[in-house]
């Protein structure tokens, strides 16, 4: 930043800020796992600085010439795929990335951010998220960090951050170039600011069983690092225990570093981390580095260098700190500070080697014991197993299970198998390793060697535990899912650690198991007025073939709504029997009569005909008289309503 706007935004913040500033709060945990695998850090700017003196990108078009404003240390267009100019609105900018995903590697968890200066004080809650050559996605926001911008020139900007879970979308199509677009942005034509920036990461964890084992971490925040407010923030990572031979990895990302500016550091318990695209004094220096390299991107749209000054604004930087820890380690401190170059630092990411237990197949199985599709009354058997595949034996192990309401208990049903032998429990609490409480339908299992009725016990690394329930189907259609989670503690130290069991773990994330409950398979299921199963719909009917309707007054059966009486999709018509309309005998018509029957005169009471015909003479009489006194029909009309009816 250059002297006269540092000593400009001195004097704002002066008046602004009448109280001395708090500590801020630390960068929040976001996601955690131990897992064979690792973590890919990807992302762009949106923006070009004219001014930072550096070709153009190979391929790519910067129309520079003529702008002005461009001594400012921040961007001045926005990029659209590979072209920089002052006709590309912030809503049109757009950059992509190269996501490249080992052979063999799953994707566990994705998280997209996007982060600008802009008009207003809420952040943009929606983006664009596309992949190449297949679909584009919106992300919505579940998380916001909005700040002020501190400026008495600009007092209604902000800065903002946002981000969304996009596991899903990546974990379908994996490899290849995500793009995003749509991230709301002040402009930037002839625009002399110091600090507007506007870019994109996409956080991947991913696990592939040939890696070693890691604890992998993300923290995010929007923390505005600044020697004239709070200059510095720090993290303390820790629940894992670094064992021999381990490899540590920061990833940071951050705005408004500018390469022409020193005095910010990243440090790891105390001690500034540097190489050579990153010096120790001016470590935030719009790069996109990765152990001590700048990144090209040459994949990228646009391919930029990813040296000092080529990002705009923004900084995504992969260090080594694995000469800063040592094995036995089970906590470290990572810290952002400035004495001159202001920043604002918006996630870490963290990968090491690892000494814990893991049970990336935590699997859940279901069996219907009646055989075919699950219906009503029939009893489902479920199986949860467990192996540790990690590095370090798991203590205090708990699995639990929360009942479904579509489910019913079979109480003598609960097991637990390990060590070769299978032990029924109660669902008492207190007697065994196992229990069962109704007030909140969870089904406890201590499991593991050692295991009692008051704590879990030890599964060594390989060892593998089975438990099993049973349940009756009390819902009458629908889906049942459910899912168990195990809780166990590091034998070697660190924090607790859970784990969801995945129904399909070929997928991205942890499915739940589904059971699909059909009203019926045969008709052994029907009764009543509906004794029998139409297999088109696994309903119970009336009739599911004519040979089920017996009265010969109704001889076919019908499904679904008569033609003349279509009824949705979402509500068919039950088969029955109707009476057929060509046996019904139809009721003579005579066109001096109304289609109905009359009944018989007595003597007390005229026939209904002979009363129409008396009014039909009354009628003619009144009108008769009238005309004689010359009253027309409209006339008499007129003088008892105040005027003539209207013509048709």
């Amino acid at each position: 930043m250059n002297q006269p706007h540092r000593q400009a935004l001195s004097a704002v913040l002066l008046a602004l800020l009448c109280a001395p500033v708090a500590a801020r709060a630390a960068p929040l945990l976001r996601h955690q796992e131990d897992l064979r695998g690792d973590i890919i850090v990807l992302g762009s700017t949106l923006g070009w600085d004219c001014g930072a003196g550096l070709p153009s990108p190979a391929g790519a078009i910067t129309s520079c010439a003529g702008q002005v404003a461009i001594a400012d240390a921040a961007p001045d267009l926005y990029w659209r795929d590979n072209v920089a100019s002052a006709s590309i609105a912030a809503s049109e900018a757009r950059t992509s990335a190269r996501f490249s995903l080992p052979s063999g590697a799953r994707v566990t968890y994705a998280r997209l951010y996007w982060a600008a200066v802009m008009d207003g004080a809420t952040a943009d809650t929606e983006v664009l998220l596309d992949w190449l050559g297949g679909p584009a996605q919106t992300v919505v926001a579940d998380a916001t960090w909005v700040l002020p911008y501190l400026s008495a020139s600009h007092p209604t900007w902000s800065y903002y951050q946002a981000s969304g879970d996009v596991t899903d979308f990546v974990g379908v199509w994996g490899a290849g170039d995500f793009r995003v677009s749509g991230v709301e942005a002040i402009d930037l034509v002839a625009l002399d600011a110091d600090r507007p920036f506007s870019a994109w990461t996409l956080v991947v964890f991913y696990e592939n069983p040939g890696e070693d084992l890691r604890h992998l971490a993300l923290f995010d925040d929007l923390a505005l690092i600044d020697p004239g407010g709070a200059a510095s923030t720090s993290v303390t990572l820790a629940g894992f225990v670094i064992p021999q031979g381990f490899t540590a990895r920061l990833s940071v990302f951050a705005y408004e570093g500018d390469s022409a500016y020193s005095g910010d550091h990243l440090t790891l318990n105390g001690t500034q981390l540097a190489n050579p695209p990153n010096p120790a004094d001016s470590f935030f220096n719009s790069s996109r580095t990765h152990l001590g390299s700048a990144q090209s991107g040459v994949n990228d749209v646009p391919a930029l260098t990813g040296a000092p000054g080529s990002m705009a604004g923004y900084d995504l930087d992969t260090v080594d700190a694995t000469s800063l820890l040592s094995p036995g380690d089970t906590s470290f401190v990572v810290g952002v500070d400035t004495t001159q170059d202001a920043l604002l630092l918006g996630g870490v990411a963290v990968s090491l080697s690892s000494l814990a237990p893991v049970f990336p197949a935590l699997t859940k199985e279901v069996v219907d014991l009646n055989d075919g599709r699950a219906v009503p009354g029939d009893r489902l058997r479920y199986t949860i197993t467990a192996t540790n595949s990690g590095h370090d034996a798991a203590v205090d192990a708990r699995i639990s299970d929360v009942r479904d309401p579509g489910l019913e208990l079979v109480t003598d049903s609960i097991e637990i198998a390990q060590g070769g032998s299978v032990a029924r429990v109660t669902s008492a609490p207190g007697d065994d390793a196992g229990d069962y409480d109704p007030a909140t339908s969870t089904i406890t299992w201590r499991v593991g060697s050692g295991a009692d009725s008051v704590g879990g016990g030890r599964i060594g690394v390989g060892d593998t535990v089975v438990v099993r329930f049973e349940a009756q189907v009390v819902l009458a259609s629908g889906t049942i899912a459910n899912q168990a989670v195990l809780a166990v503690t590091s034998e070697g130290g660190g924090n607790a650690r859970t784990w969801l069991s995945d129904s399909d773990p070929g997928s991205a994330g942890e499915q739940p198991t589904l059971v699909v409950v059909v009203g019926c398979e045969s008709d052994a299921q029907c009764g009543g007025a509906a004794p029998h199963c139409d297999l088109a719909v696994h309903a119970c009917v009336a009739c599911a073939s004519d040979a089920d309707c017996t009265d010969p007054q109704k001889p076919a059966c019908q499904t679904g709504a008569p033609a003349s009486r279509p009824m949705p999709a979402s509500r068919p018509m039950p088969a029955s029997c109707p009476i057929r309309a060509s046996r019904l005998t139809p009721l003579p018509l005579s066109p001096t009569r109304p289609p109905r029957r009359t009944p018989p005169p007595s003597s007390t009471q005229a026939a209904p005909w002979t009363r129409v015909e008396a009014r039909i003479r009354r009628k003619r009489r009144v009108r008769a008289s009238r005309a004689a006194a010359g009253a027309t029909p409209l006339a008499a009309w007129a003088a008892r309503w105040g005027s003539e009816p209207r013509s048709a």
